[in-house]
């Protein structure tokens, strides 16, 4: 069957919550999905551009399902919708009915309560039953503040486990312990790791054209090594604001290019000029090997923007570019508004570049006896800790000093500025570059370029005047051509805009 579960957490103090256990039918495997969103659930549970997706269709069994961890400031709710899919004949999601109404608490907890939801025959839009439900299950958060770390679960079922946990989802920010292992089992599967490893690039082929906007570029790829798409190059118009966002989906895009129902978006309406799609607006996201993933990217820009697609002379479906880890796909050009119907025929890519990291699989790790030494250097291994004996009330697990890790994205500009070790950075740098409120050169033949007063031809290639003038702000400003000003000056955007660790650069 499938099954969704909507349901509302209450914080009674700062937690950032980072994984789901959900009790699901014992050794069987299930697609899990879940999204979350800022406040309650209700009026929202058939609205999929509300929310955000945590884990996109993992395959999973029963075991802990991590993810990019959601700060809760305290006083304030977050809402969750896990949906399960079974996969085979059998499989399914326990839920829980309760006999109180909507919105009542259901499960309380010293950090948190879980209030009682709705359960739902699949996803957005999908029917929902009658009654008061809540999933069955564990939900795992850290407490924040500046105190030795608190990582308790929260329990909406009694603990029963008296094995290690056996996770198959990447840990994505590997952990600082201070502790020894109290684990006398060894680790009975390999681990996945990425934080940390290079971030590669892989550039796609061919001559790009610049296609005025509106316009979308909905392509797949195919990955073959697991990786963490970080974010993407956009070859837009240089020196022009645009609004870019982009929708993934698992699996191809074929026959989904006008359901807009089908897609999760994961960059939402960012103002950006050509390059990376800053960090802080594209929330890095796991492929297993072996998976298709399909992109959809839309631009759009109120001054005469745009971004550069290359046109086929393949099929649509055919690769475009490659390495060892994915391949990109010919897809296809969307006119006008996002998942519109004025759909390209020929095949074309998006003229741009997806960045990533590897995740490796580490051979399985063997557990000292207890006591062991402390480590003293980051574990990039997560730590299993057996339960010996059922456990009816959360775990914490504190640490004897405080956590070397400190926390601050998604902290407020006070709360931030407050915390020992985060700093608050502006959006814009007051570095720059200097570009021109004219069509761009580049594309000018020899001839022309050396015709028009705006540009320079210099070394095979038409150029702005307006090149080479990034160090120097004022003179970029004062740069004119017949009375009339040619340059502006625009900062770069910030790698460290908003509550960032102090050692971020």
């Amino acid at each position: 069957p499938i099954t969704g579960v909507v349901f509302d957490v209450q914080a009674n103090d700062d937690v950032f919550v980072d994984a789901m256990s959900p009790l699901l039918k014992k050794d069987q495997y299930h697609n899990v999905t879940i999204y979350t969103k800022a406040g309650s659930f209700v009026g929202y549970d058939n609205s999929i551009s509300e929310w955000t997706a945590l884990v996109d269709a993992v395959v999973v069994q029963n075991e802990e399902i991590g993810f990019e961890p959601v700060f809760i400031d305290g006083g304030t709710t977050q809402s969750f919708f896990i949906f399960v899919e079974r996969i085979g004949e059998s499989g399914a999601l326990t839920v829980l009915k309760h006999d109180v109404n909507l919105g009542d608490v259901v499960v309380s907890g010293e950090h948190m309560n879980i209030l009682g939801g709705i359960r739902k025959a699949g996803l957005f839009g999908s029917d929902t039953k009658g009654g008061v439900f809540s999933m069955s299950g564990f939900l795992h958060y850290h407490v924040c503040g500046e105190k030795p770390s608190v990582s308790p679960s929260i329990s909406m079922i009694p603990s029963s486990s008296h094995a290690p946990s056996e996770s198959f989802v990447p840990t994505f920010r590997p952990s600082v312990s201070l502790l020894p292992s109290e684990s006398l089992l060894p680790s009975t599967l390999p681990t996945y790791v990425c934080y940390g490893n290079p971030l590669l690039t892989l550039v796609s082929n061919g001559n790009g054209k610049s296609i005025s906007s509106p316009v979308s570029s909905v392509f797949d790829i195919e990955v073959m090594k697991s990786l963490y798409i970080e974010t993407l190059y956009l070859k837009l118009k240089d020196g022009v604001d645009h609004v870019v966002s982009v929708y993934k989906k698992q699996g191809s895009y074929v026959g989904h290019e006008s359901n807009g129902s089908a897609w999760t978006k994961i960059v939402d309406e960012v103002v950006m000029t050509r390059g990376d799609i800053p960090s802080d607006d594209f929330p890095p996201f796991y492929v297993a090997e072996g998976s298709t993933l399909g992109f959809y990217v839309h631009v759009t820009s109120q001054d005469s923007g745009s971004v550069a697609l290359t046109k086929g002379s393949t099929t649509v479906g055919e690769e475009n570019s490659a390495d060892e880890a994915l391949s990109v796909k010919y897809g296809l050009r969307v006119d006008a508004e996002a998942f519109g119907t004025d759909i390209s025929g020929s095949p074309y890519a998006l003229k741009g570049e997806i960045r990533y990291r590897l995740c490796e699989i580490d051979a399985p790790v063997t557990a000292a006896p207890f006591p062991a030494n402390p480590m003293t250097a980051p574990s990039l291994v997560p730590t299993t800790i057996s339960s010996f004996s059922p456990s009816l009330v959360p775990t914490k697990i504190s640490s004897s000093s405080p956590s070397t890790t400190v926390v601050c994205k998604g902290l407020k500009k006070a709360k931030c500025n407050k915390r020992k070790g985060c700093a608050f950075g502006a959006k814009k740098l007051k570095v720059g570059k200097c570009v021109s409120k004219k069509k761009d050169c580049f594309e000018y033949s020899e001839e022309k370029c050396k015709k028009n007063a705006y540009c320079n031809y210099q070394n095979g290639a038409c150029k702005s005047k307006c090149n080479g003038l990034n160090d120097n702000k004022k003179k970029c400003k004062k740069m004119k051509v017949n009375t009339k000003t040619l340059c502006k000056y625009k900062p770069d955007n910030n790698p460290c805009w908003k509550c960032h660790p102090k050692t971020c650069s």
